[in-house]
């Protein structure tokens, strides 16, 4: 049987990270996207937010640069349409050619 989560991930910080050049992150040479490892891992407990599953950006595995860091959980459940903040104004994507790769 099939199960939905949900959740967020912090934007923020998967861009802070990229533009520092966490080894996370790669570039493909076939379509140019950037993709971020990532693990995501079923929790042994529900924790206090009814988190059921966590994700975090990988580093390579003989990095000494970088450490691996949580970007977010999912809960399980029906799918949830965000909810705007209150006060809140939509953004545009920041410049991304900053990047280093």
């Amino acid at each position: 049987m099939s199960k939905n989560f949900y959740g967020s991930i912090c934007f923020t910080d998967l861009l802070e990270a990229a533009k520092q050049g966490h080894d996370g992150f790669a570039k493909s040479e076939k379509n140019g996207k950037i993709y971020a490892n990532v693990t995501v891992w079923l929790n042994d407990e529900v924790d206090k937010y009814g988190n059921k599953l966590s994700i975090q950006v990988n580093e390579a595995k003989d990095s000494t640069d970088f450490k691996k860091f949580y970007i977010g959980n999912l809960k399980e459940g029906k799918d949830v349409t965000p909810k705007p903040l209150e006060g809140a104004v939509i953004l545009s994507l920041p410049d991304t050619n900053d990047l280093p790769f």
